[in-house]
């Protein structure tokens, strides 16, 4: 009878044991949940019961000090970190984390020497590449920067995860290392992602940096507050705190350090003024002159509506269209040359559309595009994959509107209604109607915004055709 009661007193202990651990795992997940929601003054009283129970585990230190940090609370999370450290030498992320505590700091060498550590300890450790060849592309210590080192670690980030946040610093690395024409290219593709991510809050950034690269001129953190701050989750928009998953290991995407959105508490006036501006629209990217020629002459029909006033029509939808995404590979005043490239491209199996514009100086060209992608990296994937070295300097650019024709019957009819179109200098393409699955819309013209595609609309208008501006 002893012997049972003492089996069962060992059971109940085991049990008790296991509850313990299961309770104290449940805690665990709970706390990185705190974290990656970015509920960071929940997850310290998380993190400071487990570290008062489990005090030897090295990344429940890296986690409370990850929390620290992005409370302010900057001594206390380098006590952590190098607690962590400690504990275990090797933690990658820890090292990276401290990195960033050393920039907030403004000891930029000791930063650098973590992040350089955070590699040593593990070669796949993206955000660690992201961090260092950021600090050697914009730290305000010239003694830091460092070009052509920032080039060869933002392409291994990017190589790594091939993302907007990633593209931004490969940018920033082509600038300090003189390469403008690349940063620029770089800039405009992270731009793009940024858009089709759903992340608008660092748009305005992006676009500040792509202006200095366009004057030629590298970027420059002028404070450690602007170094390593994150924009909201993909489909959030507004302010949020720093986003942890640049630094812990947490199954999100990470964030870059260059795009600030928490107004940290050692920021100035001046600082929360400039972090706190809207966001512009995204850029679309600039035409290619490739095929120059004189400019065709257009029927009278169609000149005449041109030179009237558009007809009243209903407002546009609003929103990014379901494929606003396309690739322009270049440009010509002769429109039968267009044409001809066009033709030649849709016989290869591509999906080529031409769309008319009148430039001011110039005169009217003719601009060639290619697909109709839903993100902007499918389209640049395109590019990689199918377009290689045909053409000099494919672009992605983002183009939401377009105006729709009333779709005859017959296939015969809308070869009919196509030809009559390209006749007068507009060609008209097809692609998918969002809201009827299976069923393409005959579409002219491809634009940035509403008011471009609401005047072609009303010059067709008044040439007697049924036309409606939509979204692509």
């Amino acid at each position: 009878m002893i012997r049972i009661a003492i089996h069962i007193v060992a059971a109940a202990l085991c049990c008790l044991s296991w509850i313990a651990e299961t309770h104290a795992d449940d805690k665990q997940s709970l706390g990185k949940f705190l974290l990656r929601v970015q509920r960071y003054e929940d997850a310290l009283v998380v993190y400071n019961e487990l570290i008062g129970k489990r005090s030897s585990d090295s990344q429940l230190y890296h986690n409370r000090g990850v929390a620290y940090l992005h409370t302010g609370q900057l001594d206390k999370a380098l006590a952590d970190f190098n607690e962590s450290i400690t504990l275990d030498p090797k933690n990658a992320e820890a090292y990276n984390s401290r990195g960033v505590c050393w920039f907030y700091k403004g000891d930029y060498e000791k930063a650098v020497q973590d992040y350089t550590r955070a590699i040593e300890c593990n070669p796949q450790l993206t955000r660690a590449y992201n961090q260092l060849a950021w600090i050697l592309s914009v730290c305000p210590n010239p003694r830091i920067r460092n070009g052509s080192r920032a080039v060869e670690l933002a392409k291994k980030a990017v190589e790594l995860e091939p993302s907007a946040y990633h593209y931004d610093t490969l940018a920033a690395a082509y600038a300090e290392a003189g390469q403008f024409k690349d940063a620029v290219k770089i800039q405009k593709r992270a731009l793009l992602m940024q858009l089709t991510e759903g992340r608008t809050q660092a748009l305005e950034r992006y676009t500040e940096r792509l202006r200095s690269y366009e004057a030629k001129k590298p970027w420059r953190e002028r404070n450690a507050a602007g170094m390593y701050q994150a924009e909201p989750t993909p489909g959030k928009t507004g302010s949020s705190p720093i986003t942890i998953t640049a630094m812990a290991s947490i199954d999100m995407p990470a964030e870059n350090p260059s795009a600030p959105s928490k107004i940290p508490p050692q920021a100035s006036d001046a600082e929360k003024k400039a972090m706190s501006e809207k966001s512009p629209s995204p850029l679309p990217a600039e035409p290619i002159k490739q095929y120059q020629s004189s400019t065709d002459t257009v029927p009278k029909a169609i000149e005449k509506a041109e030179q009237s006033v558009p007809a009243a029509m209903s407002s546009p939808p609003k929103g990014i269209g379901i494929t606003p995404f396309s690739v322009i590979i270049g440009s010509s005043q002769y429109r039968q040359k267009a044409y001809r490239i066009a033709m030649k491209l849709r016989s290869k199996g591509d999906a080529p559309f031409i769309v008319r514009e009148t430039d001011p100086v110039t005169g009217e060209w003719y601009k060639i595009y290619l697909g109709n992608f839903s993100s902007a990296m499918e389209a640049w994937h395109y590019i990689d994959t199918r377009l290689k070295n045909r053409f000099r300097d494919p672009q992605v650019t983002y183009l939401p509107y377009a105006v729709m024709l009333g779709k005859p019957p017959t296939p015969a009819e809308s070869r009919n209604q196509e030809a009559v179109f390209m006749s007068k200098g507009y060609w008209v393409y097809s692609a998918e109607d969002p809201r009827r699955p299976g069923q393409n819309r005959l579409l002219v013209g491809a634009f940035e915004k509403d008011v471009q595609a609401m005047e072609l609309a009303g010059m067709l208008q008044q040439a007697g055709q049924n036309v409606q501006v939509v979204m692509r």
